[in-house]
């Protein structure tokens, strides 16, 4: 019988009651399940990574989209600090910078 130990944990191989040593993906694939039944050649035929399914959805028009409200009221709502804004204080203070160098009151 081999000895598993010879195979580094991450290899993906077992040794099964024959005492052969299998590939752990590719029994799965034999067995029909997991392992690759998603095949890349089937789902993204133009080989740019996304699943072609995906890429239709992307391109749905807006006249597209079902179940989508008639209108879009204006919900009124408190107003924000600045320090609500992620980095609004720090582009404040750049713009405000920038506005007294052009006006001449600084470098």
């Amino acid at each position: 019988m081999p000895d598993i130990n010879q195979y580094s944990p991450q290899s993906g191989r077992v040794i099964g009651e024959d005492g052969q040593v299998y590939n752990v993906v590719d029994l799965l694939q034999n067995a029909g399940g997991g392992g690759g039944d998603m095949l890349k050649e089937t789902y993204d035929t133009n080989d740019n990574g996304k699943v072609d399914s995906a890429e239709s959805a992307d391109n749905v028009t807006w006249s597209g989209v079902t179940g989508k409200p008639s209108t879009y009221p204006p919900e009124s709502h408190s107003n924000h600090a600045v320090s609500d804004v992620s980095g609004l204080q720090a582009e404040l203070n750049d713009i405000k910078s920038r506005l007294t160098a052009l006006e001449g009151g600084g470098t």
